[in-house]
């Protein structure tokens, strides 16, 4: 409908089309709208100090680990000042954001990095900041890191995932798995092959040398386990990240999974989004396999996929789309499921899916990888399977593992066969 009216609004003035596009590349009014929100702004200003969170704009765990951070700042006194990247105006370059919090609330709030760099430093001095936390430098002009030493502030580098050394962001590779960490050489023709993810073309060797000069110049890197704190080290060896975990997992409810159902069907529930390295090929894999053999096995994914299609065309699995974080703990209880998996390929950083399947009283199956193993193994609530693990065999584990909440004194780790 949309593209038919718009073939005849062109037909009928033609360059339509065009004249909008040139309207919104220029962008006229942007001045005035950014005026507007600053007078909006300085109605933020109640005398606290600030600390600024330099964040992306892609959402997933790292915006709810700012918003949790934010939440942190104003319950100690403090204003949380979230900068997020937006692309700049008439394609060239990028901008700065300012948003009063995780909520924002002035989109037209934006600098210009580098050229409006010190119109920045000077509006940011009426919040009285007091240091940063960046949490994420993706779709930022890595000029912005000039912001601190022009405002006379301390700031800290929060690791979320490995987009420090890694291109590609997850460590995983052309064939779609966890790379193996190799040596430079190793990373270099991995991104010939399969190009980046973190929206800039910095060869991987220029890459480390500049998150080197960032992290050196921090007053502290933090990361959430133990596990980022031995990768980061294994290529930056001059950095002693602070251990800070996201959540306290020992916090969390004793298992209590639903009972089995009575047509003998297995529920296997599968949390969050899941693209290539949260495992969508083994979840394909092993929903296909589940219908080749006619297996009493059924995966609920309270979430969605990067190819819901395929998925579903399998008849193994249910998929309830995209949620809102206050309905997550209601999604996971309707589909009344013995036990959770997650089949993320990376080493995860934290993974809120393992916190929420924990918090929904599930024990979880994962592979032996990342963050996501350690907690798993530190906890004993789950069990954990070698990554290369064919689908045939996991699933015959998923069909094997104990549905009475009991997931073993230890860690039930299991060959690849």
């Amino acid at each position: 409908m949309i593209e038919r009216n718009m073939r005849t609004l062109n037909q009928l003035h033609p360059g339509y089309d065009a004249l909008i596009e040139e309207f919104k590349s220029a962008d006229p009014l942007a001045d005035a709208r950014r005026r507007l929100d600053m007078e909006r702004w300085k109605t933020f200003r109640t005398g606290d100090r600030a600390v600024l969170l330099v964040t992306h704009s892609r959402g997933g765990g790292v915006r709810r680990h700012v918003a949790d951070r934010a939440a942190a700042l104003r319950a100690e006194g403090l204003r949380p000042i979230v900068l997020s990247p937006m692309a700049g105006r008439q394609g060239g370059g990028s901008d700065c954001v300012l948003g009063n919090g995780a909520e924002g609330g002035t989109p037209n709030l934006r600098f210009t990095i580098p050229a409006e760099l010190g119109l920045l430093t000077m509006w940011l001095k009426g919040d009285r900041p007091v240091r940063a936390e960046v949490h994420h430098m993706i779709g930022h002009d890595h000029r912005l890191m000039d912001l601190f030493q022009r405002l006379d502030i301390p700031y800290e580098v929060v690791v979320h995932d490995y987009s420090w050394l890694c291109p590609r962001i997850n460590l995983i590779g052309p064939d779609r798995h966890y790379c193996g960490e190799p040596d430079l050489a190793g990373c270099e023709a991995c991104v010939a092959d399969a190009g980046t993810l973190n929206e800039e073309k910095t060869p991987p060797r220029a890459l480390r040398k500049r998150s080197a000069d960032e992290m050196t110049g921090a007053s502290q890197v933090v990361v959430s386990s133990d596990d980022v704190a031995t990768r980061l080290r294994r290529h930056f060896p001059s950095i002693q990240p602070k251990i800070e975990p996201w959540e306290d997992d020992g916090l969390l409810p004793p298992a209590d999974p639903s009972p089995p159902a009575a047509d003998g069907i297995r529920r296997v529930c599968v949390l969050g989004a899941i693209g290539i390295e949260k495992g969508y090929d083994m979840l394909l894999a092993c929903a296909r396999d589940v219908a080749k053999r006619k297996l009493k096995l059924r995966f609920h994914l309270v979430g969605h996929s990067c190819d819901d299609a395929r998925l579903l065309t399998t008849g193994s699995v249910l998929i309830t789309g995209q949620y809102d974080e206050h309905e997550v703990a209601a999604m996971i209880d309707q589909q009344q499921a013995q036990l959770a998996w997650l089949p993320s390929l990376w080493p995860e950083t934290w993974c809120y899916a393992l916190t929420r399947a924990w918090q929904a009283r599930l024990n979880v199956l994962a592979f032996d990888i990342g963050t996501q193993a350690e907690r798993i193994r530190r906890t004993g609530r789950g069990w954990l399977v070698p990554l290369g693990m064919r689908p045939e065999r996991l699933n015959e584990w998923l069909l094997g593992l104990p549905t009475n909440g009991v997931a073993g004194t230890g860690v039930m780790e299991f060959d690849r066969r």
